[in-house]
């Protein structure tokens, strides 16, 4: 017979798995009410199990995609289409006067790279989640 435990050591019941061992636990209990006792797998030979007070294990947390630090123009414009914010590109450039309009040009249509902190990509007044998603669109 198995005893299975899961990746925080306590034991979940009988049965194959990964996570299992052929030592029986000195109780069976499942509990889940913090502080009862409940067995714990700890792998040291002659004690594998020990019974703890049960604590709550953390929740997991999800997998974040991280959001590049730059990506290149061509990808920027368009994620900038697929999200739909052609016109905010549009109102943005319009509400400019020169110099800064030329300036600004120039780096939109020859620029190679774009950064996330600064420059053209701050200009546009998205927000810090808009512009996140916009770059991990572009870098994908």
């Amino acid at each position: 017979m198995k005893y299975r435990f899961n990746k925080y050591g306590w034991f979940t019941g009988l049965g194959n798995g990964p996570r299992s061992t052929d030592v029986a636990p000195p109780t069976l209990s499942l509990t889940e009410v913090p502080g009862e006792p409940r067995a714990n797998f700890i792998g040291v030979a002659g004690r594998e199990w020990e019974v703890w007070p049960y604590a709550v294990p953390p929740a997991d947390r999800p997998e974040t995609t991280p959001v590049p630090d730059k990506v290149t123009m061509a990808d920027f414009r368009v994620a900038l289409y697929n999200a739909g914010l052609e016109a905010t590109v549009a109102a943005y450039h319009a509400s400019l006067t020169n110099p800064e309009k030329s300036r600004v040009k120039l780096r939109w249509e020859y620029q190679s790279d774009i950064k996330r902190r600064g420059g053209v990509s701050q200009d546009l007044g998205l927000s810090d989640s808009q512009l996140d998603n916009l770059f991990i669109a572009a870098g994908n």
